[in-house]
């Protein structure tokens, strides 16, 4: 569990501060310009036992929330502490276009309590996977996976059940 988050803006920058009462694999920071974490969307993995960062992320509102990696090494869920209201940012310089980070599946097969994802990829990567039952994937009623792919080329998202429509 991550708690007593604090959030200000310094100089320009988003500063966030909390304290992890759960040993986590590690921590990830998501801000987005949205509270449902569909606009300007960026994710920022840090190592475990990280108990602050400092953000560049240029002018507006940011909404953010922190989530601890919780499970295996090669796979497990992002417990979110909650999404929290916006801090407002005035920098100097504009904000930086998101890097895009999509994923591209290829295809797609039904397997028992889960579901695999193709990408086709050799090389090794972690990847962040949302999904909800509802269409656009909004934070609020999605559940965030991460999983390492050490080159396989696909990806098994676990946990789904049969019969239910998820979105990706």
């Amino acid at each position: 569990m991550i708690e007593n988050i604090t959030a200000r803006a310094v100089e320009g920058r988003l500063v966030l501060s909390w304290a992890a009462a759960t040993v986590f694999r590690a921590i990830t920071v998501q801000v987005a310009a949205d509270i449902e974490f569909t606009k300007t969307r960026r994710q920022f993995v840090l190592p475990a036992g990280t108990s602050g960062c400092s953000l560049d992320l240029g002018p507006g509102l940011w909404y953010y929330r922190i989530g601890g990696l919780h499970g295996q090494e090669e796979e497990g869920e992002v417990i979110w502490a909650g999404i929290y209201q916006p801090v407002r940012l005035a920098a100097t310089r504009a904000v930086l276009p998101a890097v895009e980070g999509r994923l591209m599946i290829t295809s797609t097969q039904a397997i028992d309590g889960g579901v695999r994802l193709a990408t086709n990829l050799k090389e090794p990567y972690l990847v962040f996977v949302d999904y909800s039952k509802d269409e656009g994937v909004p934070a609020s009623t999605s559940r965030t996976f991460y999983i390492r792919d050490w080159g396989r080329g696909d990806l098994t998202v676990r946990g789904l059940s049969a019969g239910t429509d998820y979105f990706f």
